[in-house]
């Protein structure tokens, strides 16, 4: 009888125990998405896979370059387009370089005044938006194991495979802390140097491929006086024309309804958030988290506690917490063919780290300029705006919507010295002539057009990524 009682107590002590889990778990899910111990998640090899193919996906579809010049030393520079898979082909060899600089310690620092004359030596140029960190590279590229950096972060790399006259290609890297030359030998599955040639002479041979000029050759003497970087690209030519679309975008996230917003946000969490309608908003809250969706578009979310310091984590991480939940939202209201690209990742927050993107049409960036949007009516200046640590989402600002390119092409002036005279027509001489000018680029400026049709435009930015433009003039029938 003392035994059936002793295991009675002990029976009813250990139901009340599961029990007090039970509701801690049920609580933290409310209050933060998942249980606070790994017993209680669901553990399904379909999971992982998902986790492991939204990771691969990240890393294909976010890392690119922003621009790849292929130049033939000897004043004549291709942009290559989105859609020629050359562009793909060398890509994939300036990754092979980078892993192998990333795993060597066989670096020279170089002046960093010597950038202008490399850049129009026979070479390969990919650029990005902004400064990439080495971390995230070296997670982009599978080889987080690799040595610490020289440097923080990598704006620009130039492949010049004539420069060693053994077989090796000499990489040049603009990064955080200047220039690094490194010689490496070539890829043995790779591009030869002979490959190399093969490439650029397809391309002299190619007539329906615009040419262009760097700017240290349109201006070798500093006749033009204004700030421009000498690897800019310029048409100087007699018949400087680009053929492009126009575009129109339409707002995916207008006539859905709460139930369909909330399985397309909230996933399988949706049951464990209250909804309502808030003016023109969809609004999803509970405890610690809540989103609006606007009918203009407008995405925004904010974890209310905020960032903890001892949470930000490696970028690495960030970057995937920040992808698994963009490409959620992404699978469900943006066409394949729009794009994202980063412009810009800032690291100045104890807390979190702030991803940029902008959307993409080909190789063109869709810059976005609205007023006051949102329920903090601030300014809306890209397309995607997400703080993140290693821990979860902080805040986040999506203009969700559907860029449309028009079938037929028109031709656009893009002759560099008509460019120039508009933007100081437009903004005066001695503003521009002060203006320090980071970028320049052919681009789609969306705006409070009534008409939601857009013509391509000039932009120039400068290191604050603030912007002059000017519209490209049409050819005359």
């Amino acid at each position: 009888m003392h035994y059936n009682k002793n295991f009675f107590k002990s029976f009813v002590l250990l139901v009340l125990v599961i029990l007090s889990f039970v509701q801690i778990g049920i609580l933290w899910y409310n209050q933060n998405h998942s249980f606070p111990f790994t017993f209680f998640k669901v553990s399904s090899s379909s999971i992982v896979d998902d986790k492991t193919e939204a990771i691969e996906k990240a890393k294909k579809e976010a890392y690119k370059p922003y621009r790849l010049t292929v130049s033939n030393g000897n004043a004549s520079h291709w942009l290559i387009e989105e859609n020629n898979e050359i562009k793909y082909e060398l890509f994939k060899e300036v990754n092979e370089y980078l892993r192998k600089i990333f795993t060597s310690s066989g670096g020279v620092a170089l002046d960093s005044n010597l950038w202008p004359e490399l850049i129009i030596k026979k070479s390969i140029l990919a650029e990005f938006k902004t400064e990439i960190k080495t971390d995230l590279l070296k997670w982009f590229l599978n080889c987080q194991r690799a040595s610490k950096s020289d440097f923080d972060s990598i704006y620009k790399i130039l492949m010049v495979p004539d420069e060693d006259i053994n077989n090796n290609n000499t990489i040049y890297l603009l990064t955080s802390k200047g220039l690094y030359k490194y010689v490496i030998p070539f890829n043995n599955d790779g591009i030869s140097r002979k490959g190399y040639s093969n490439i650029i002479d397809n391309l002299e041979r190619n007539h329906y491929i615009p040419v262009y000029k760097m700017f240290k050759e349109v201006n070798p003497n500093n006749v033009i006086s204004y700030s421009i970087p000498n690897d800019a690209l310029c048409m100087i030519s007699s018949s400087s024309y680009v053929r492009l679309p126009t575009i129109e975008y339409r707002i995916e996230t207008k006539a859905v309804d709460l139930d369909e917003a909330a399985v397309a946000i909230l996933g399988n969490e949706k049951e464990s958030y209250d909804r309502y309608i808030e003016k023109n908003a969809l609004v999803f809250k509970n405890i610690n988290n809540i989103y609006r969706l606007y009918n203009d578009g407008l995405l925004e979310y904010k974890y209310v506690p905020g960032a903890e310091s001892d949470q930000k984590g490696s970028i690495s991480e960030a970057f995937k917490n920040a992808y698994f939940f963009i490409n959620r939202i992404k699978n469900v209201f943006i066409d394949t063919e729009n794009k994202l690209n980063i412009s810009k990742i800032i690291d100045d927050n104890p807390g979190y780290y702030e991803f940029v993107f902008d959307y993409m049409t080909g190789d063109y960036p869709i810059y976005i300029n609205f007023g006051e949007k949102g329920n903090d009516k601030q300014p809306l200046k890209n397309a995607l705006t997400i703080k993140v640590n290693s821990k979860r989402i902080i805040e986040c600002r999506w203009y969700i919507i559907n860029v449309k390119k028009s079938r037929t092409l028109k031709s656009y002036n893009f002759y560099f010295q008509d460019l120039l005279n508009s933007l100081a027509r437009k903004y005066g001489r001695q503003a521009l002539e002060s203006y320090s000018i980071k970028n320049s680029t052919i681009a789609f400026l969306i705006n409070n057009n009534e008409f939601k049709t857009f013509s391509p435009v000039w932009i120039v930015e400068n290191p604050e990524d603030e912007y002059y433009y000017v519209k490209l003039d049409e050819k005359d029938s």
